[in-house]
């Protein structure tokens, strides 16, 4: 197979190692193809790299999809969602557009298929390969981002947790640490099953990790292959970095069991032969959702550059009505979610373009989806903004027929409020 991967070059070597003709592309310098622009077509990013793919897979970079018209893509396409528990809102939607998707945290599955996706629970893996080293330098260690702006809980947690028992916590390169060290501790941001769990086992140290869910459990025994503790309890952490410091055969017998599962399931050879299971086995599945599902991504993707640079936030918004405008034309589902983002869409590619456009397909929202009724609503407001008083009372009328001005005030407050949560969640 000649397979494109997006994003990151994951399972490329892999891939390569299998037979598979494989190329990279996105917006980091280290891929094959380097996108010009965020929000290129992907046709002309296939004709630029002179590569016809038989399969794409887009790796989670934490950022919405750099690339347009993939709803049009024929195409079959695998999509891997890592830091699902930070973007879930649109992950769901942006599955929408691939054949089969893959979850890196399992406790979500419910969330994507409330959207008609069915993920497939893949966890994350050992991202290097390392060799445990004697002797030990370090007891208990913690390596990673101590910031207070960025992690207060984090810190706080780490201060208790070594005023009570020895620790070392830095930041740095955990290859230099881990596999000296007898025993790491890690923190999660949200309750995530992350690499550094991956990392530690490989490294051959005793891992002690939170409790939590997305799949933990499932894959490796408490007190035999890991060791656990209750999220923030930093008596219970001190009590088992004690345990283990005090018991070194034991600590070390775990960390052995540890290591022994990551190199029998969790390495990148394991997740390249289940995506590649998956690739050959896939078709194309041009089902009825896939524009909206575009619509979600370059809305959130708009939202998000506007910060950083409106002339690529307003080609984001372009791309989101046109996705919109398809998945009209093909009478795609629309639920309250997707009706925000398009409402959002329409309203912020008007102000920054000024052409009326957004205006237009909130009109033909409004009559194709008369149960949705933000739609009528924000286009109540464009109306009234236009000066477009008699169409506006018409169409209030179909709500508050006695006096279709009373819908007014409600149509100014609820798109305000819309528009202003949307700019605080960006």
């Amino acid at each position: 197979m000649k397979i494109l991967l997006i994003n990151q070059n994951w399972f490329a070597e892999e891939f390569r190692s299998a037979g598979h003709e494989v190329r990279t592309a996105g917006l980091s310098d280290h891929l094959d193809f380097k996108l010009p622009f965020p929000l290129v077509n992907i046709h002309t990013v296939l004709s630029s790299m002179q590569f016809q793919p038989d399969r794409i897979v887009v790796h989670d970079n934490s950022a919405p999809l750099p690339l347009s018209a993939m709803e049009e893509c024929p195409i079959p396409m695998v999509f891997l969602s890592v830091d699902t528990h930070h973007h879930a809102s649109y992950h769901k939607y942006l599955g929408q557009l691939f054949d089969h998707t893959f979850i890196s945290q399992k406790d979500f599955t419910g969330e994507f298929q409330a959207v008609g996706v069915h993920p497939e629970w893949m966890p994350l893996w050992a991202s290097v390969s390392a060799q445990p080293r004697e002797p030990k330098e370090h007891g208990a260690v913690f390596i990673g981002t101590l910031n207070p702006k960025l992690n207060p809980e984090r810190v706080k947690f780490f201060e208790a947790l070594q005023a009570q028992v020895p620790l070392l916590c830095r930041a740095g390169d955990f290859l230099e640490i881990f596999p000296v060290s007898e025993v790491v501790v890690n923190q999660t941001v949200k309750g995530d099953l992350n690499f550094r769990v991956f990392e530690a086992m490989m490294c051959g140290a005793a891992l002690l990790t939170e409790r939590n869910g997305n799949g933990l459990l499932d894959l490796f025994r408490d007190g035999e292959e890991i060791v656990t503790y209750e999220k923030g309890n930093v008596q219970e952490a001190a009590a088992k970095i004690k345990e283990l410091l005090s018991d070194i055969p034991r600590a070390r017998r775990i960390a052995a069991a540890g290591r022994a599962s990551i190199l029998a399931h969790h390495l990148p050879i394991h997740r390249a032969k289940r995506i590649l299971q998956v690739l050959t086995a896939l078709s194309r599945n041009m089902n009825n959702v896939r524009a909206m599902g575009a619509m979600a991504n370059h809305t959130t993707y708009a939202l998000r550059l506007e910060k950083f640079d409106t002339s690529v936030a307003s080609r984001a918004y372009l791309a989101a009505l046109r996705a919109a405008q398809l998945g009209l034309e093909r009478k795609e589902p629309v639920n309250d979610d997707l009706a925000g983002l398009i409402v959002l869409a329409c309203l912020r590619y008007d102000t920054y373009l000024n052409t009326g456009g957004g205006a237009l397909l909130l009109g033909a929202m409004a009559e194709a989806y008369p149960d949705i009724t933000i739609f009528s609503l924000a286009y109540i407001r464009t109306l009234l903004n236009r000066g477009a008083y008699s169409e506006a009372k018409s169409l209030a009328s179909r709500f508050v027929p006695q006096d279709p001005a009373q819908l007014f005030e409600s149509a100014e407050q609820v798109i305000s409020t819309l528009l202003r949560e949307a700019t605080e969640s960006a």
